[in-house]
This record gives structure tokens, sequence and C-alpha cells, in this order.
């Protein structure tokens, strides 16, 4: 559903080809920036030296307002730099895959290298779905969401059903949790999840306490804020470059009381940056952190 791409710096050879990329780049178009090397702006910016200053300059904008906007993010990949960008690319790649590599030519006809000619919809590798259907299961919701959270800081979970915590609301969380503890290269994330408050006090801190947190995998923590039911509808996760919508919710149907497949969307920019602001400002009647030390 996300992608990420590294572009060889050299690819941008005109105010078209920065345009272009940052209209079909950010988290709403399903495709990322992989910023690789760690400098690869400075890369760009050297490269367009040769255009005329004022040019230059509306470049140099367009490319901050692309890393203002989270459409570069970090890369956590090695760089030789004894040798060529592509040559870089193209090795790393068979260590740790880009969905796919943009560069100025591509002459050793490498399969999942595009150049400018190759890029629009009709191209498999540079093709995104913006939505899609999924089954309702713990490996297949974390897997169509994880390209999102490994490169998210506040990530955020939305599900006004979530504080029943039966086995079917769990299942799906600790999954993606368990993956982010041992995938995710960020030092640091914060991870909240806002659900409904229906239950009685008493018998949600027991399930919480004797089916979730013991089941947490060691150093990983939570925040659960309960909020008013009649107010939460829609289910989504939200994070600090992008969001997606659930249109069923983040339970699985392990138990096959429910249906059995799920459609979801990636929220599109002004949609998501509605859903933060609401979010961070949102109605929360009580607030549990949740943690494992050992």
């Amino acid at each position: 559903m996300i992608k990420e791409f590294a572009i060889e710096p050299e690819f941008f050879q005109s105010w078209e080809r920065i345009r272009y990329i940052d209209e079909k780049f950010g988290a709403s178009n399903g495709r990322l920036i992989s910023k690789y090397p760690g400098n690869w702006i400075e890369l760009v910016y050297e490269n367009l030296n040769d255009f005329p200053p004022m040019l230059k300059k509306r470049c140099e904008v367009k490319l901050g307002l692309m890393k203002t906007n989270k459409k570069i993010v970090n890369s956590f990949r090695q760089f030789n730099r004894e040798k060529s960008w592509i040559n870089n690319a193209v090795e790393i790649h068979y260590l740790k895959p880009f969905n796919g590599i943009i560069g100025l030519l591509n002459q050793n006809n490498v399969s999942y290298v595009l150049t400018n000619e190759d890029l629009d919809e009709e191209n498999e590798i540079f093709r995104v779905n913006k939505s899609m259907q999924i089954l309702r299961e713990p490996s297949t919701i974390a897997d169509s969401i994880m390209p999102l959270l490994l490169h998210s800081k506040d990530i955020i979970f939305i599900d006004p059903h979530f504080e029943k915590l039966k086995p079917r609301h769990i299942r799906p969380l600790l999954e993606i949790i368990d993956r982010l503890a041992r995938l995710s290269t960020k030092n640091q994330y914060s991870i909240k999840y806002f659900t409904g408050n229906s239950v009685e006090k008493t018998v949600f801190c027991h399930n919480l306490k004797n089916y979730l947190e013991i089941k947490l995998p060691i150093n990983s923590e939570l925040k659960i804020c309960r909020c008013p039911i009649d107010i939460m509808h829609n289910r989504f996760v939200l994070t600090d470059i992008g969001g997606i919508s659930f249109s069923q919710g983040l339970d699985d149907n392990d138990s096959g009381h429910s249906v059995l497949k799920d459609d979801i969307s990636l929220l599109d920019t002004n949609h998501w940056k509605t859903k933060m602001i609401e979010y961070n400002n949102f109605q929360v009647e009580e607030t549990y952190i949740v943690k494992r030390k050992f």
C-alpha cells in the first residue's frame, strides 16, 4: 500500500522532475522517498548548482517542503562512497530491498530500476493501490500498515470497540507491536490507542492487566485513552507521516463471527491532518499507561 523508493540525486535534471516527484510522493500517495544516503538532500542540492539562480531557489524551496511534509524518510542503509550511487542502490537492494529505484539511467536494464520514462501508473513497480481489501487476520492487518509505521514516530490507533479487549482485538495489536519491537529503526516511538468507555472501569482494568499487559513484548509501552463512545465512529491508524482508514475495525476475524475481509484506504493529506488535529485534542476521560518491563 505504501512503497519506498530510492531516487538518484542526479535524476533531478529539471524543475518539472522535481515538481512531478513532489506530486506523486507522500504517504497519501502511497510513495515515500528513501533518504539514501543520509546526506541525500545535500547531494540533490549540489546537483542544482548549474540551474539559474531563481530556478535553483525555487527547486530548493520545493525540496524543503517535501522534507517538511514527511515525503522523505530515513533509509538506514549502508552506503559505500567509493562506488557510484546507482551501484550502491542496486547492491544494498539485495540486503534491504527498496520497492523500486529511480535512476537517471538504467544502463544495465535492471528490472526494478526505473527512469523518467517509466514513472506512470501503468508501470507495476511505480503503481500503488491507495485502497485495497484485506483479510481480517493479525498478520495481514500488520502487513498492510507496517510500511507506514516503520517510518513513523507518533502512532495512533482508533477503534471504539477495542475497550472490550477480546482476543480478536488484542491479537492484531500484539502482532504490530512485536514487529515494531523487532524491526523499527526508530530509537523512540510512541503508541496511543483511542477507544470507547462503555465497559465498566473495574472490568476494563482487570482485562487490561490479565489479557494485554502480560502479553506485551518486554520493554514495550502504549497509552490507552478511553473516550465517550457515542462520539467515536470510524477506525483509523494515524501517524506523524500519514493515515489509513479501516471500514470494519482493527480487530481480526479469527473467531469467524464477523465479516472475513475489510476495506482499507490511505487518507489524503488534508483528511489525515484534520484527523491528527482532532485526536490530539480529543475528549479523553481516562488514560492508562500499559507497559511490560520484564
